[in-house]
């Protein structure tokens, strides 16, 4: 499907999770991460999520990418823990 892009500031708390469930998406504002796991789902090989706002996030609050879509980190991001 088409995609979309969300100028909004996310939060993701505690083991905070984000998924894209469909269509190739831009989201713009930035993305804090204030749990330990921070999941991102992009479910489908022909899905793409970018996140071109900063990614933020203090010591210890991990990036997690599933699913076998794409995901795009495009800015200079701040978070300071591990990205698998």
């Amino acid at each position: 499907g088409s995609g979309m892009t969300l100028a909004n500031n996310i939060n993701l708390n505690s083991t905070g999770s984000l998924s894209n469930a469909g269509g190739s998406n831009t989201i713009s504002g930035t993305v804090t991460m204030n749990g330990t796991t921070n999941t991102i789902s992009i479910v489908d090989a022909s899905q793409t999520l970018t996140l071109s706002g900063v990614v933020a996030g203090a010591a210890g609050r991990n990036l997690v990418k599933t699913g076998s879509g794409t995901l795009l980190l495009t800015n200079a991001n701040t978070y300071l823990g591990s990205t698998t």
